[in-house]
């Protein structure tokens, strides 16, 4: 047997996730989160940063440091290399041969004209 459903007394404002009280709504054009996502805290700006500084010991750039270490581990390990500069340059964009695909809307069009044909023979 089912419990019977709460009743919410009529004086009393509706709350909850879904049901907020009015006070605590939006108002009609305002964001939910005003000041926005914080600018230059995120770790790709703070290593921008660090990559043009220059080493003290090298007398090089962070930048031409990284570079070097990373051909030579590329050496080593040519999946390396594949899998930085997937993640640093983004991958290749792989193009895919359509040529059984180039008469497709025709034989499709010309499969619909069969089947009407069938359909009135039948």
């Amino acid at each position: 047997m089912k419990a019977p459903k709460k009743q919410i007394p009529q004086n009393k404002p509706k709350t909850g996730r879904r049901d907020p009280p009015v006070e605590y709504r939006f108002k009609p054009g305002q964001s939910g989160n005003p000041g926005g996502r914080p600018k230059g805290t995120s770790i790709s700006a703070i290593m921008s940063e660090l990559r043009d500084e220059v080493d003290p010991k090298e007398k090089k750039n962070r930048a031409e440091i990284l570079a070097r270490a990373f051909f030579k581990m590329a050496e080593k390990n040519p999946s390396f290399a594949n899998i930085v500069l997937d993640r640093t340059e983004g991958t290749v964009v792989q193009k895919i041969a359509v040529s059984e695909l180039e008469n497709l809307a025709d034989e499709i069009a010309e499969g619909r004209k069969r089947a009407a044909a069938k359909e009135k023979r039948t």
